[in-house]
């Protein structure tokens, strides 16, 4: 779905509050979203109505219907076509043409300004560096050609280049502290592969350098540390699963005594575990390597404490996964898991650490976020904390779930915690 579903209408210079009070305008775009978005998410649909059709404005008047309340007002099939650049007067049909027009304009817009946002941080990112040195050495000799250390203004120089060099030394340290590492890369399936790194400790997520896959030897790239203790010997075996693929639902009350193959179990290794999913770049260059050298920059983002809340529920989109198994595992109160993934290899590989964890998971099924907000938290009567880990789209959701739960079941608190999937 591109932001150009909806359609710019010419009306003169029509004011952000008359676009959201106008019912002929609100219900033609209602009908010509419903007509062309058929496969959209309903909570997407609802966030593109509220950011843009009023306009697009940080101080926006909201509309004054949501676009299912809208649509709802529209009891029979609209006849007449509008032409664009007359009034719009009732409830009317866009034309295929027009409508084409202005999804084209707008998605070639989108696209541009993303790939504009992505080079710009990738360019700003790799150089920034650079970009710093000639910033402080052309604001020190501005200040030496014009003042000649007269005023003292140097000295703010001397402080940003304390702080700067600080950091960066600080950085260096924390990979000097553990030198050098074998990186053993174990492929999970077509999509996922874990990143083993023995005898480094940490937590949160870390910078990984990978010295060998780029003439760039600069760029690091931070991951989620799914574990910090290394799989045992026993784990690798793959798990049989006699269940429902679409979901499964798994009870925390079994216990390791009952597995003879755990009792025999080499002993845990320190290292740190990490689960990635492997598109292009220096992702997809992993799965060509068996064993390979790596820098870790740990650690950073320490999790932060729920032990105040009597539940915690956690929603996990494919590796974010990774974000929530710390969580789980020291969590204090009760908790339970749902997680969405794409293939069952990821699913069998994480389940030595999801021992014990009450959990329900979603194997190439679209999870229902609201009827699992609303079946845990519903009832109200507790302290909750819901994180949830995975792409924007199902924080956003989420985040829209939650504002819903609150506004209707005043009895219900809820803290919300979302975990960045991305950079």
């Amino acid at each position: 779905m591109s932001g150009g579903m909806g359609m710019e209408m010419d009306m003169g210079n029509t004011s952000p509050e008359c676009y959201a009070t106008d019912d002929a305008f609100l219900e033609t775009l209602a009908y010509c979203i419903s007509t062309h978005c058929q496969n959209v998410a309903i909570w997407h649909l609802e966030k593109y109505w509220i950011m843009n059709v009023a306009g697009t404005q940080l101080d926006q008047p909201a509309p004054k219907a949501t676009y299912q309340q809208t649509l709802a007002k529209i009891t029979s099939r609209p006849t007449n076509t509008l032409v664009i650049g007359e009034e719009l007067n009732q409830t009317m049909i866009i034309s295929t043409g027009d409508y084409e027009a202005s999804y084209n304009a707008h998605g070639l817009f989108e696209e541009t300004e993303r790939n504009h946002e992505t080079y710009g941080i990738i360019l700003l990112v790799t150089w920034h560096v650079l970009l710093s040195i000639f910033v402080l050495a052309g604001c020190y000799w501005h200040i030496l050609a014009r003042f000649q250390r007269q005023w003292g203004y140097e000295n703010w120089i001397y402080t940003a280049i304390a702080i700067w060099g600080f950091e960066r030394a600080m950085r260096l340290a924390r990979l000097a502290r553990d030198g050098v590492k074998a990186a053993q890369v174990t492929i999970i399936d077509e999509d996922y592969i874990y990143v083993n790194i023995e005898g480094v400790s940490g937590s949160g997520h870390a910078y990984l350098y990978f010295p060998t896959l780029t003439w760039r030897v600069w760029e690091n790239h931070p991951f989620s540390v799914a574990s910090a203790v290394l799989p045992r010997s026993a784990q690798v075996k793959t798990v049989k699963h006699e269940v429902d693929l679409e979901k499964r639902c798994i009870s925390s009350d079994s216990s390791e005594s009952d597995n003879p193959e755990k009792r025999n179990q080499s002993p845990a290794r320190i290292g740190l575990t990490f689960l990635l999913r492997t598109k292009t770049g220096v992702t997809g260059q992993l799965r060509e390597h068996a064993t390979l050298p790596v820098l870790v920059e740990s650690a950073y983002g320490p999790h932060e404490d729920l032990s105040e809340y009597s539940l915690l529920v956690c929603i996990a989109g494919g590796v974010g996964i990774t974000a929530c198994v710390p969580y789980l595992r020291a969590h204090p109160g009760a908790t339970k898991l749902h997680w969405g993934v794409r293939s069952q290899g990821i699913v069998d590989a994480m389940a030595p650490s999801l021992g014990g964890v009450e959990q329900e998971i979603y194997v190439g099924k679209r999870m229902s976020i609201r009827e699992v907000l609303y079946k845990e938290l519903g009832d109200g009567g507790s302290t909750a904390v819901v994180l949830v880990s995975g792409p924007s789209g199902m924080a956003d959701e989420v985040r829209c779930v939650i504002s819903e739960l609150g506004r209707q079941k005043k009895g219900v608190k809820v803290k919300l915690v979302e975990e960045a999937f991305s950079w």
